[in-house]
């Protein structure tokens, strides 16, 4: 066999002028992304956003395309102790799974703050959200800060960039301080096949 573990291919097509454009995403099924750890949190860090998830406000979660943010995302939900607090997610979660996660079903018709209103009152301590994208989502989330717990992502390749989006959106410093508990990035670094990979002597102008 060429491969000795099963791989799962992901095809999405969007149409351009001269045809269609592939996106083709490759994922190795025997390999778990899916916990703080899983992802190469450190303690330290996963105990400073175990305690940043533990009241309510606004945890967004950023990155470049590709890199990796929505698997962040999750990482950063299932860091969440769900038996202590009653999780909702309000979004699609995909071929993903989280255990002891309510999944809340949104009026036909429902704005994103009704929906929100509705999860509060069957006494939700945090909301897994669809990604921020609009001024009238982030505002609706940040007017519910004091009373839950939202968790999302956000467009920016990095934290400047996604803290400049949430002021243009809210307008409101005041607002975005008091609300805001973190913004989560993450870069990917470059790992070297353990099966086929060889030392070698650099060349010196490359250090």
């Amino acid at each position: 066999m060429l491969f000795r573990s099963p791989f799962l291919l992901g095809i999405n097509s969007v149409p351009v002028p001269d045809g269609e454009r592939l996106l083709v995403r490759v994922t190795d099924q025997k390999l778990k992304l899916e916990t703080p750890a899983d992802i190469g949190m450190s303690e330290e860090t996963r105990v400073k956003l175990r305690d940043l998830c533990g009241g309510p406000g606004v945890v967004l979660v950023c990155g470049a395309t590709g890199s990796g943010t929505t698997t962040t995302l999750f990482a950063v939900v299932r860091n969440v102790d769900a038996y202590i607090f009653n999780v909702f997610t309000l979004g699609d979660l995909g071929a993903r799974k989280l255990n002891h996660v309510t999944a809340f079903e949104a009026n036909a018709g429902d704005d994103f703050a009704t929906t929100l209103t509705r999860a509060i009152r069957k006494e939700a301590n945090v909301l897994l959200c669809d990604p921020m994208k609009t001024a009238e989502t982030a505002k609706a989330a940040f007017s519910k800060s004091e009373e839950v717990l939202v968790l999302a992502e956000i467009p920016g390749k990095d934290t400047p960039s996604a803290l400049l989006q949430l002021i243009a959106w809210l307008g409101n410093p005041q607002l975005l301080g008091s609300g805001l508990r973190a913004i989560v990035t993450q870069k990917l670094i470059r790992l070297l096949c353990p099966d086929c990979r060889q030392t070698y002597r650099a060349k010196p102008e490359f250090l």
